[in-house]
């Protein structure tokens, strides 16, 4: 799916029966990013997540500060590569692809407790550094 089609189906919904993963949510940051900037795209981004959980029986699985975190960080690569699509941002910044990288700024019992899931939350471990 090219990315106009791509990012118009998650925004319409995205199917109950389709995986969404990692790659997919910074492929979504990216999208979003680059049409609407970094800020307006939490905006958008986290309801549609957010529905998404809900309609797959997971809602209590989103997490607002992880969902934050992840447009941040697109955001930051985004701009100190010059990457034009997420598929060269991750060729350069290879550590994008390890979906558990908010752990080393964030204690577990932090980034997933019931305060982390509904707002942002600094970080207990270590400061994000962008």
């Amino acid at each position: 799916m090219d990315d106009e089609q791509f990012l118009r189906v998650f925004l319409a919904g995205w199917p109950n029966d389709e995986p969404f993963h990692h790659h997919d949510h910074l492929r979504i940051a990216w999208l979003v990013i680059e049409r609407h900037g970094p800020e307006l795209a939490a905006e958008i981004i986290g309801p549609r997540l957010k529905a998404m959980a809900v309609a797959r029986g997971v809602a209590p699985l989103y997490n607002e500060t992880m969902t934050r975190f992840w447009i941040r960080l697109i955001a930051h690569v985004r701009e100190a590569t010059g990457a034009s699509k997420v598929a060269e941002a991750i060729e350069q910044v290879p550590m994008l692809s390890d979906k558990n990288l908010a752990q080393r700024h964030w204690s577990r019992t932090l980034m997933f407790g019931p305060e982390a899931r509904v707002a942002w939350v600094e970080p207990d471990l270590s400061p994000i550094p962008f």
